[in-house]
């Protein structure tokens, strides 16, 4: 059972060892292409073109989880995700209540103009500018 046990464990650490090196090839690879972007984004600019980059992603760390990680990063994605909830619906929430504050003051807007509408048109302004003028010269 310890030559079993000593294999698994020289299995493991090979392994990790070959998941390391495609992680540091796929890392060094999007490092270069993102530089080479950064190149032709500034060699455009220069020229003043317009420069869109491309999506491409080769480095997906989550491809190189180990067994023994993937469930501490489960657990963890899981409490995140709780997190993100909970952040959401206080935000939907917040929302919510700033669109009711909105709408009654537009409510409060609307009549408080046609308050203001029904005043000119009793005391025979023709706009707002003419009632202006007359509260200029009043001492409101």
């Amino acid at each position: 059972t310890r030559l079993r046990d000593a294999d698994e464990k020289l299995h493991k650490v090979e392994h990790a060892q070959q998941l390391m090196k495609e992680m540091r090839e796929a890392y060094h690879k999007e490092i270069m292409v993102l530089r080479d972007q950064l190149y032709r984004k500034t060699e455009r600019e220069q020229r003043n073109e317009e420069f869109e980059a491309g999506d491409i992603t080769y480095f997906d760390p989550t491809r190189f989880v180990l067994d023994d990680d993937a469930t501490a990063i489960q657990q963890r994605a899981e409490t995140l995700q709780r997190l993100y909830e909970n952040c959401k619906n206080q935000c939907l929430q917040r929302v919510s209540d700033l669109r009711y504050q909105l709408e009654t003051a537009k409510i409060h807007t609307n009549r408080k103009d046609m308050l203001l509408t029904s005043l000119m048109q009793l005391h025979n302004y023709k706009n707002e500018g003419d009632l202006e003028k007359v509260l200029a010269q009043q001492k409101v």
